[in-house]
């Protein structure tokens, strides 16, 4: 019995396995590597070392050109990784009978999917701190409140993976829900401020991206940049999308 306990204990977690063999699966994709994390580091890099992009300035509401985009970056990733890339892997499993096959084992369908909930959150948490981080090095300052920084990423983060799993529910095939991450994943960086800063928007566009994940993850960031509390209302809206994206999840998610 002991011998028993001791050989079950050795053995590594499903969870924990299965983080390893999507990692190495992960791997195997240099194209998905380059774009969900040497991109936006890459990108921030550069800000970081063009000392123009260090000077408040007051279009900018007054940040500078790399506190500004900085924000954008982290959600750019966060938003890939969970609500573009994520859904479609998990839609593929379902759609070559993988998750039912998974019904027939002692694994449970549901450890894969959390080994990749968990294995693409860890990165995003972990690139979200490089983006932060390397430019400190290179001279520039850490975010005003580096607290509230963290809060940012990890509401943002919760609120994108709810929002990628009711895409990875209502999806029926892989191809789908690539497109549906695709456009919501432009739509989460336009209201960041991507394309256009959000301290340049007409009032009724910044209002309408206030109300989008994208929008409201980007004023957490932008308060913690400045040393402020999270406002409230970023806080409800997505407080709001985590709830109606994780009910529709649970509710219409289908194993086959």
């Amino acid at each position: 019995m002991t011998a028993i306990r001791q050989t079950q204990a050795s053995r590594p977690a499903p969870v924990r396995a299965m983080i390893r063999n999507e990692a190495r699966l992960l791997m195997r994709e240099p194209a998905m590597v380059i774009w969900m994390l040497i991109v936006p580091v890459a990108a921030d890099i550069v800000l970081a070392l063009l000392p123009a992009t260090r000077t408040p300035l007051q279009a900018f509401g007054g940040l500078s050109v790399w506190q500004t985009y900085l924000p954008v970056l982290v959600i750019f990733t966060l938003s890939l990784m969970m609500v573009q890339l994520l859904p479609g892997i998990a839609a593929g499993y379902r759609e070559n009978g993988i998750l039912k096959r998974l019904h027939a084992t002692p694994v449970s369908p549901a450890a894969l999917l959390g080994a990749d909930v968990v294995l693409y959150a860890g990165l995003g948490i972990a690139a979200s701190a490089v983006l932060v981080v390397v430019p400190v090095i290179l001279g520039n300052e850490l975010p005003g409140n580096a607290w509230w920084f963290a809060l940012a990423v990890v509401v943002s983060l919760v609120s994108f993976i709810a929002l990628g799993a009711s895409v990875m529910a209502l999806a029926p095939t892989a191809r789908f829900a690539t497109g549906i991450g695709t456009v919501a994943t432009f739509i989460l960086w336009f209201s960041a401020g991507l394309w256009l800063p959000r301290t340049v928007m007409p009032g009724w566009m910044a209002t309408i991206c206030d109300a989008v994940p994208g929008g409201a993850a980007v004023g957490l960031f932008t308060n913690a940049m400045r040393d402020q509390a999270p406002p409230w209302r970023a806080l409800l809206v997505l407080a709001i999308w985590t709830l109606v994206s994780g009910t529709v999840a649970v509710r219409t998610f289908r194993w086959e």
